[in-house]
């Protein structure tokens, strides 16, 4: 025999060897790029919930004005008139725009335009 036993061995040794080297590279390359793409979704969700907590804090901040507006209409109804016109105009706004988003909700769409209807109608 030309080969021995011992080269045989050694020879499946490294090729095992280098077998196991390269699937650990390969399992390696694929969690750095988990990593990173998970850091990158992360940045995506996070600016995605930020602007939609804004625009929901903006909401509320429209309907607190307009509840303030009525508590403060209690004491001064003439001197407070034009900022609850201003209130209601732009909550009828913010109705107009909740209607046009919610458009499969008839009945609840139909009910936000009476209610917007009549408080231009009475503000006028």
């Amino acid at each position: 025999m030309k080969y021995s036993i011992l080269l045989f061995f050694t020879l499946f040794a490294i090729n095992n060897l280098l077998h196991y080297i390269s699937e650990k590279v390969i399992i390696v390359i694929f969690i750095v790029f988990l990593f990173f793409l998970m850091g990158f979704l992360s940045n995506i969700i996070n600016s995605e919930f930020k602007s939609k907590i804004d625009y929901i804090l903006n909401d509320i901040n429209a309907y607190v004005n307009v509840v303030f507006n009525f508590l403060y209409i209690n004491k001064l109804f003439y001197l407070n008139l034009k900022s609850l016109k201003t209130g209601f105009l732009s909550l009828n706004s913010i109705l107009g725009k909740k209607i046009d988003s919610l458009k499969f909700y008839t009945t609840l769409s139909n009910k936000l335009n009476a209610i917007s209807s009549t408080t231009v109608l009475l503000l006028k």
